[in-house]
């Protein structure tokens, strides 16, 4: 599984609304467009049928009141896969300020430390074994992280 480019840094997926009908298909909708990128197309595959087995009506809206919690476990798992997808220095989940806006947003300072911590952490430990090429991979990706972070005040 590989984590989504910096570029989608504050992308909002969602907004406006917190129904279980709207989220569903717009988080599984962008997971499959990602799919092959991030290496997770048998999860989508295993989210997208579980989705598919949700009730629905006749002009192809979730019928979630039937279903309410199949449809929670659902989006619980949608939550999780992109979440761990986020990008490096992100998590997934609603915006801090509106709850109903959901994207990829920079951790808070705290969060932020710590994950640059971990990474030049990982990069000490492995320094006997990580290639030069690897070693500056990780180290410009934590400086773009917080560079963005740095630009976005």
């Amino acid at each position: 599984m590989k984590q989504l480019s910096t570029d989608y840094i504050n992308q909002e997926l969602s907004s406006g609304t917190m129904k279980d009908e709207d989220l569903i298909p717009t988080f599984r909708d962008f997971l499959t467009s990602i799919a092959a990128d991030c290496d997770i197309q048998e999860q989508v595959n295993i989210l997208s049928s579980q989705i598919n087995d949700l009730p629905y009506d006749d002009e192809g809206n979730y019928i979630i009141e039937n279903s309410r919690e199949d449809a929670f476990d659902v989006l619980n798992d949608l939550f999780d896969l992109l979440d761990e997808i986020a990008p490096p220095g992100c998590y997934f989940g609603s915006c801090a300020g509106d709850g109903t806006s959901y994207g990829f947003w920079l951790l808070d300072v705290l969060g932020l430390r710590g994950y640059v911590e971990e990474q030049l952490f990982i990069c000490l430990a492995d320094l006997d074994t990580m290639s030069f090429i690897d070693l500056h991979k990780k180290l410009e990706t934590v400086t773009g992280v917080v560079k963005t972070a740095a630009e976005l005040g």
